[in-house]
């Protein structure tokens, strides 16, 4: 008779805020698949230097070089729209992204 294998418990993510779900955060591809973009892409969208997505509001690093990054795709579809709503001129001067706070990451 076969025993069913119970999930292991996730680990702790310390550096996440209470009440902020990890199950918004995707790793790179997909977060990559949701956003309808490639990785390489995404990656040079959160590029610190170079790109628009900031890093600790819309992507966090692991603790190690070799750790994948993880993104909230909500907030960034949110810039996503804005930046192409302003390319085709449907966004008016004052039109602002709502303020996104880090909630302590």
């Amino acid at each position: 008779m076969a025993t069913a294998i119970e999930p292991r418990p996730l680990r702790d993510r310390g550096g996440i805020a209470p009440g902020v779900s990890m199950d918004q955060w995707l790793p790179t591809p997909l977060a990559a698949r949701a956003l309808g973009v490639s990785t390489r892409t995404l990656k040079r969208y959160g590029h610190p230097e170079v790109g628009f997505l900031v890093p600790g509001v819309h992507w966090v690093a692991g603790p190690f070089a070799n750790s994948t990054l993880r993104w909230d795709v909500e907030t960034c579809r949110q810039v996503l729209h804005h930046r192409g709503m302003r390319v085709i001129g449907d966004v008016r001067p004052g039109d602002r992204l709502p303020v996104v706070l880090s909630a302590g990451i």
